[in-house]
């Protein structure tokens, strides 16, 4: 329970899985919910709160942020069953959405969804062979006579354009974006590709080899997450942090720390937060730490911690 003296939030009957939070500052708290009095349906499983009131707004059929996707421009995507996902609308406040359309794969399981500056959607397909379908966004003036619907374009694959599968796909600005993979192969190694977002084709790539030059057994960049700050990537893996310089796609530093990082968040200004953890007597124990690094040099230059 969080008070003060005109908000009160409460999610006591809630058994969390995970939280979203939107650019606006408004949220969606997953999980499992006993039946409820303001919702008479008990297969809604979440509530999106208000970021100014705190008070709940709307009730969502979705128990997990995995199987929710925020799409920008009031769009977001719900796995139905990970071959096809539907695609909603909210309207102006988020109190009520509509449905735009299903995305359906054939072969193979879909994994997520992602939208490009360009209103293409991205979406990313597991099978024999991992790939990525693009579904471009077309005006579709028939669809006001169907059932009232006032919906006025709708999604088709892109049979233009065609991208490998990458493990995700990061925008850099309106006219570009990065796609990484990587290969487990001897040498392991991470591949980077920036591509023009109007034609796909890429304008340049790099491969950053998982190993230590004077140390072949010692592995790094086992990442699990990548922040773009202006023109650096930011990554983490093991007790290391990786910074990558855009413009040529390079490892240019590493920075060693004396603890085992489990996530990273990159915030505006560029202070890296590193949530460690460690294990204590069977417990896994986590310790936040602020890192603020002067990017011309790439140095660590203040670690402060958190809690």
């Amino acid at each position: 329970m969080i008070e003060n003296k005109n908000i009160k939030f409460n999610c006591q009957e809630l058994n969390i899985d995970s939280v979203y939070i939107f650019d606006d500052g408004d949220f969606i708290v997953f999980g499992n919910y006993m039946p409820v009095k303001e919702c008479k349906d008990t297969n809604y499983y979440s509530k999106l709160y208000d970021s100014k009131t705190l008070q709940p707004k709307l009730f969502l059929k979705v128990s997990s942020e995995s199987c929710f996707f925020d799409l920008k421009d009031g769009e977001f995507g719900i796995c139905k069953n990970y071959n096809d996902f539907n695609l909603y609308k909210f309207n102006s406040t988020k109190t009520d959405y509509k449905f735009v359309q299903s995305l359906s794969t054939e072969f193979g399981t879909g994994n997520k969804l992602k939208k490009l500056s360009n209103g293409d959607i991205i979406f990313f397909i597991i099978s024999l062979f991992k790939y990525i379908t693009i579904f471009r966004k077309i005006k579709d003036n028939s669809l006001k006579k169907q059932n009232n619907n006032n919906n006025e374009y709708k999604y088709e694959v892109c049979k233009e354009y065609h991208l490998e599968y990458y493990e995700d796909i990061i925008e850099l600005n309106d006219k570009e974006f990065l796609g990484y993979k990587k290969f487990i192969n001897t040498p392991e190694s991470i591949l980077f590709r920036i591509f023009d977002n109007n034609n796909y084709q890429i304008k340049k790539e790099n491969t950053i080899i998982c190993q230590d030059k004077n140390n072949g057994f010692k592995r790094r960049l086992y990442f699990t997450s990548l922040f773009k700050y202006k023109d650096k990537l930011i990554c983490a893996g093991g007790d290391k942090i990786y910074i990558i310089d855009l413009n040529y796609l390079e490892l240019e530093t590493t920075i060693q720390l004396s603890k085992t990082i489990y996530k990273i968040l990159v915030r505006p200004n560029g202070n890296i937060l590193v949530l460690s953890q460690k294990i204590n007597v069977n417990k896994y124990l986590y310790l936040l730490y602020d890192i603020k690094i002067d990017y011309k040099t790439n140095e660590m230059i203040q670690i402060k911690k958190m809690m």
